[in-house]
């Protein structure tokens, strides 16, 4: 019942840790991407505010002697019930990582900081006291803040494609890269789309304002493949970069299977990994322990975020694209088996 009403909120996971004995970092992570919101774009912005609060040398630059960062989203704590798009609750998380006393015994009072705890503690203040009395003049600022932030990370990503492709020197590299890039700028286009459109959970005069704050976006964002563009005809000469074909990406058995696969979900929230795997045979369970097992890394990431873009419309090939895009992890074999995990746990319908 109190779901509908709820604006946002923020995850106090491990804080107010002292950074020197735990070896740690104040981390935002933000929210999924299926879950796109203003609320990291917020509380970063108060983060520095609050935290760069020593002067350099000349007292021009500030800085702060606290550790901090902002990260994607990883899961693995109350978050992220909330934030799947099922529950639909916005919420970035605070958490101090690394800590090298994390749930032992000498995780002792001592470990706390006053000073890393009376930070933390206005931060999440300041960000609440945001939420709730927001007017059109703080919707606005904030919307101007999305559009820079969303500028800085489309930039970063260009430019990143720009390097590999001047790295190499093969012209079918640099189409495929183009092509990515293609595919990034349409993925963070749409999140800050959604984003922008939950600035109504704000204020309720801002349709127009959204409206504008998007054209601007995605004006940036054509520029910024035609910068791609550009550099890499430099690079490689505009006959080089037109003689490689367009040819369609081969699907491998497990993307096959997964372009055949339209899950749907069959509750409202990320389902209980203990609840769905108690119906299941032993041998059914060691099959799945050992294929997460030979992950490096998001066995347990990717997963979760599958379910997220699991609405019942997509197929599990396109969910496969989604997470690619947000994480840079493509595992159709890990999303597929995951899917028909699920479906035999009474949890999904494929």
């Amino acid at each position: 019942d109190e779901i509908p009403n709820m604006v946002a909120g923020l995850n106090l996971d491990m804080v107010g840790e002292d950074q020197a004995q735990t070896g740690s970092v104040l981390l935002i992570e933000r929210p999924p991407e299926a879950t796109a919101s203003f609320t990291p774009v917020l509380l970063a912005h108060l983060r520095e505010m609050i935290y760069d609060d020593v002067k350099n040398y000349s007292g021009i630059g500030q800085y702060s002697l606290q550790r901090y960062a902002t990260t994607g989203f990883s899961g693995g704590s109350d978050h992220y019930v909330f934030s799947d798009p099922a529950v639909g609750v916005p919420m970035p998380m605070l958490i101090q990582w690394p800590d090298k006393f994390y749930h032992t015994s000498a995780d002792t009072l001592d470990k706390v900081s006053v000073e890393s705890l009376t930070k933390v503690g206005s931060l999440a203040s300041a960000y609440a006291y945001f939420i709730a009395s927001a007017g059109p003049d703080d919707v606005s600022w904030l919307a101007h803040e999305m559009l820079v932030q969303f500028r800085e990370k489309l930039a970063q990503i260009t430019q990143n494609t720009i390097l590999a492709i001047w790295e190499g020197e093969a012209a079918e590299r640099a189409r495929k890269e183009l092509n990515r890039l293609e595919r990034l700028v349409a993925f963070h286009l749409d999140r800050h789309r959604v984003a922008l459109q939950g600035l109504m959970r704000l204020c309720d005069i801002v349709s127009s304002l959204s409206d504008m704050m998007y054209y601007d976006a995605a004006r940036f964002a054509n520029q910024e493949m035609g910068r791609a563009r550009r550099l890499a005809e430099q690079h490689l000469g505009v006959a080089a970069l037109e003689s490689v074909p367009d040819s369609p990406e081969t699907l491998d058995e497990w993307e096959q299977r997964a372009a055949e696969m339209k899950p749907h979900r069959l509750y409202r929230g990320p389902a209980s990994t203990i609840g769905a795997l108690e119906s299941l045979s032993s041998e059914a369970l060691a099959e799945w322990f050992k294929l997460l097992a030979s992950r490096k890394t998001g066995a347990f990431t990717v997963p979760v975020l599958a379910e997220y873009w699991a609405d019942g419309r997509r197929t599990a090939l396109e969910i496969v694209d989604l997470v690619e895009m947000e994480t840079g992890i493509r595992d159709a074999e890990l999303i597929v088996c995951r899917f028909e995990l699920l479906q035999r746990s009474g949890l999904i319908e494929l």
